[in-house]
């Protein structure tokens, strides 16, 4: 079953420099897992930190934050599939043909990060 993801530029934050909040449903109507990336789109392997679990609504919020906490604009969204998802290992498949794999780098909450592109077969 497909599950939501939105990805937001986050700038303006009093104590962040500008990033990328990458916000992904782990079931449906689930709290969102949440890592903050330095970029996006991710070209090449990049190293991302896990953050609280955000509500559901940055789905589709854009705007100012509480408490003079910058503001958010979404750059991507749309849905995708978990191909693998354990402590230390997320395999996600991004529609339309993206994938990205998530390392977790020991205990921590740093993950590396991997694109690739999904290939479809050629038609003969």
């Amino acid at each position: 079953m497909p599950l939501r993801f939105t990805i937001l530029h986050h700038t303006a934050h009093p104590t962040q420099p500008d990033h990328f909040d990458l916000l992904f449903e782990t079931a449906p109507d689930s709290l969102l897992a949440t890592f903050r990336s330095p970029i996006w789109p991710l070209a090449t392997a990049t190293l991302i930190e896990q953050i609280n679990d955000h509500r559901r609504e940055y789905l589709e919020f854009e705007g100012p934050l509480s408490n003079n906490r910058g503001q958010v604009q979404q750059v991507a969204a749309g849905t995708f599939e978990f191909v693998q998802r354990d402590e230390s290992t997320w395999i996600l498949h991004l529609s339309p043909d993206q994938r990205l794999t998530f390392k977790r780098l020991g205990v921590t909450d740093q993950w590396d990060v991997q694109p690739s592109p999904i290939r479809t077969p050629t038609p003969l």
